[in-house]
């Protein structure tokens, strides 16, 4: 640090920062510069902070709405593929399904599984056997009873 001579009034020049020594010494006014450097710096992280804080709440808000909306969607899927089962059960009976039908229909799709996995199998193909309507074919799956 160095000082200049004249009139200057006092300047002190110190890492190129021109300071007025008026009543502090260098190394006080070096340091209420210092200091007040730091205090800014860390307001400035302060703010960066509530920044991504706010970000991160909008991230979060845009992700539980993503979520939401795929739930829905697959929501949307499963009941569309029960219509088409209730439907289709509906066309091979020919007649509505009632509520009483339901566990009647389970306990026989179960039936079904425990003597052969017929109902497991019929799934995995990919094509329908033809058969004639009323005529039993002896393939050893039940009669549906409703």
């Amino acid at each position: 640090m160095r000082k200049r001579s004249g009139s200057d009034g006092g300047k002190v020049i110190c890492n190129d920062w021109t300071l007025f020594s008026a009543g502090i010494g260098e190394r006080e006014a070096f340091m209420a510069k210092q200091k007040k450097t730091l205090d800014e710096r860390i307001q400035n992280c302060t703010t960066k902070e509530e920044e991504m804080l706010e970000k991160l709440k909008q991230y979060q808000a845009q992700r539980k709405q993503l979520e939401r909306r795929k739930k829905e969607e697959e929501r949307k899927i499963r009941t569309h593929r029960l219509i088409q089962i209730g439907g289709a059960v509906e066309s091979v009976l020919g007649r509505a399904v009632t509520e009483e039908d339901i566990p009647k229909l389970i306990a026989f799709l179960k039936k079904q599984e425990a003597n052969g996995r017929y109902f497991s199998k019929a799934m995995q193909t990919s094509t329908v056997p033809k058969t004639s309507e009323g005529a039993d074919e002896g393939d050893g799956t039940l009669p549906f009873p409703l």
